[in-house]
């Protein structure tokens, strides 16, 4: 069961759950929602990146947290901290996201 980390009225911030691979997945790899990162993902690519975020996590105490719908349990996003992993001139350091 997945940790409520921040709860509004409409949307809850948790930790994450295998049934957010999917939906993850599908964001990751659409141009348009992608258009401000460096380029979309594979699905190989969203699949190591949700690594990544279980790893950070346990690492650190803190990184992405998936944003749910409470109105329909939707996963619409994700939001929180991350380290930068990879080769840019203000790395290394952590993003807001």
């Amino acid at each position: 069961m997945a940790k409520v980390f921040i709860e509004t009225s409409r949307l809850l911030l948790r930790s994450w759950e295998k049934e957010d691979i999917k939906p993850f997945t599908e964001l990751n790899s659409d141009p348009e929602v992608m258009r401000y990162f460096l380029k979309s993902l594979t699905e190989e690519e969203s699949l190591d990146f949700f690594d990544n975020v279980q790893e950070e996590f346990s690492r650190c105490g803190y990184g992405l947290y998936v944003i749910e719908r409470k109105e329909d349990g939707a996963f619409i996003g994700y939001i929180g901290f991350h380290h930068i992993t990879f080769d840019v001139d203000f790395a290394p350091g952590v993003e807001i996201m």
